[in-house]
């Protein structure tokens, strides 16, 4: 059998039936260990659609993660998908190059303060979401830049 090319529009299409979401799912987790934000957002659609009173530890087994993995993913996913959505929006504007964003102006676009958004571009740069292109500082008074790969990683 050929293995199938993960792409995000096959992801998408993948939230049709519980069988697409699992066989998805299983090849991100063989794939590449990159995959962790869209199993997190398959096993949040799994979870919503499909579970039916079956936990993280049933989907683990059927896409060949523990439970605490599925977990995790999924948490994060359901926690910051939101922001990853506003960083895409964002990144869009500036194509092809990188956005700059300090974590003051993020705070005031997601509402939050400075401390809580710099928590979450640090979590969506270590969850592969954000790239880092360049470190801003204050003694320069730039913000960083970022890329956005969340459509490549999914």
């Amino acid at each position: 059998m050929k293995a199938l090319e993960i792409t995000p529009a096959i992801v998408r299409q993948a939230e049709e039936t519980e069988e697409q979401i699992v066989s998805v799912c299983r090849e991100l987790v063989e794939k590449i260990d990159d995959c962790k934000w869209q199993v997190g957002r398959l096993a949040h659609e799994w979870t919503k659609r499909f579970a039916r009173g079956r936990t993280d530890a049933d989907f683990g087994q059927l896409v060949g993660l523990s439970e605490d993995q599925v977990q995790r993913r999924r948490k994060v996913f359901s926690t910051y998908g939101d922001v990853s959505a506003s960083m895409r929006k964002l990144s869009e504007r500036w194509l092809p190059s990188p956005f700059p964003l300090s974590c003051r102006v993020a705070g005031e676009l997601l509402e939050v303060s400075h401390t809580t958004a710099a928590g979450w571009l640090f979590l969506l740069v270590a969850e592969g979401v954000l790239d880092v292109h360049e470190v801003g500082t204050k003694g320069t008074r730039r913000a960083s830049e970022y890329f956005y790969r969340g459509d490549r990683s999914e």
